[in-house]
């Protein structure tokens, strides 16, 4: 990375950023052609799981070519300026490449389902056969991964309203409100993930 002050080489924070965000936008090559998607998505113990109707673009994609490449983007914020060049943004991401399997074994679609859901809700689901019959869950070990930040934690620090379990911080015109959670995986826990909802004020 050019940047080599803004890389990010903790890999507790790369893991906490891939816990908290909310879209994860997903890169296959069709036919030597790049295709990209945003999609809803879930990480545990190093992949990612997406789910999908059976057929389409993309599982037709991916049996012909399962190499894939990822970008998130938690807590952008745009950073105005009196001049065009001196706008900027504050910003964390991580990007990376793995290698995408379909999934349609019952018992692992069921756990990729549960890990999808539990980025977005502490609550435990159940998954019936209709459920599980109409989808398939892709999953993407993840090979390589880098991440990068514009001090934008730094930025959101500071007045803090207490909203329970949820904070609100606002920040040159933009407020972002966040949840408190703990992610736990195989190797390690990870507590007080912060979950960024941005939103104009």
């Amino acid at each position: 990375m050019r940047r080599s002050d803004k890389q990010i080489t903790d890999p507790a924070e790369l893991e906490s950023l891939l816990s908290s965000s909310e879209i994860c936008h997903l890169s296959m090559v069709d036919d030597g052609k790049p295709y990209v998607v945003p999609m809803n998505f879930g990480y545990a113990d190093g992949a990612l799981y997406f789910h999908s109707a059976p057929e389409g673009r993309k599982i037709d994609i991916l049996g012909k070519n399962p190499d894939v490449c990822f970008s998130i983007i938690v807590r952008n914020i745009l950073i105005k300026g009196e001049k065009a060049c001196s706008w900027t943004a504050k910003y964390s991401s991580v990007t990376g490449t793995g290698k995408a399997e379909v999934i349609n074994v019952r018992k692992e679609k069921e756990k990729g389902m549960s890990i999808l859901m539990s980025q977005y809700s502490d609550k435990e689901f159940d998954f019936s056969e209709v459920d599980l019959t109409g989808v398939v869950v892709i999953r993407v070990v993840i090979e390589e991964i880098t991440g990068k930040s514009s001090d934008a934690g730094k930025e959101l620090e500071g007045a803090r309203g207490n909203l329970g379990k949820r904070s609100r911080t606002c920040v040159e015109g933009a407020c972002v409100e966040r949840e408190s959670w703990k992610y736990t995986q195989s190797s390690r826990t990870i507590s007080h993930v912060k979950r960024s909802r941005v939103f104009e004020i």
